[in-house]
């Protein structure tokens, strides 16, 4: 399975480094973060691609499954636009900010099976 990663905050650093213990099971492909110098020590450090933006990454489709560790305002949007992409989606939590944002996220995750 491959996975991408969008956000590395604390959180975001965490699931990366989990994500690499998996073996050949799961590989991890990519990270996005809007900070040029965070993504690229990530990228560098596990040899993974580097996106400036969690949307440029998921309109890549280069991922099977898309972790969305960014900022709790940007779990929605990210959410829905991988979801609606094809891909799997992880969100950290909390889900979103409101009911509409998470009612959203699951009409989305229904619509795309």
């Amino acid at each position: 399975m491959k996975v991408a990663l969008c956000g590395l905050g604390p959180m975001g650093r965490s699931h990366t480094q989990l994500l690499t213990q998996h073996g050949d099971d799961i590989e991890l492909v990519a990270v996005a973060d809007v900070q040029e110098g965070v993504r690229q020590e990530i990228a560098g450090q596990y040899g993974v691609d580097a996106y400036a933006s969690g949307e440029e990454m998921i309109d890549a489709k280069i991922a099977d499954v898309i972790f969305v560790c960014a900022p709790t305002y940007l779990h929605g949007p990210l959410s829905v636009r991988a979801l609606e992409a094809g891909h799997h989606v992880f969100s950290e939590k909390p889900m979103g900010l409101s009911t509409a944002v998470c009612d959203g996220m699951i009409a989305a995750a229904k619509a795309s099976g």
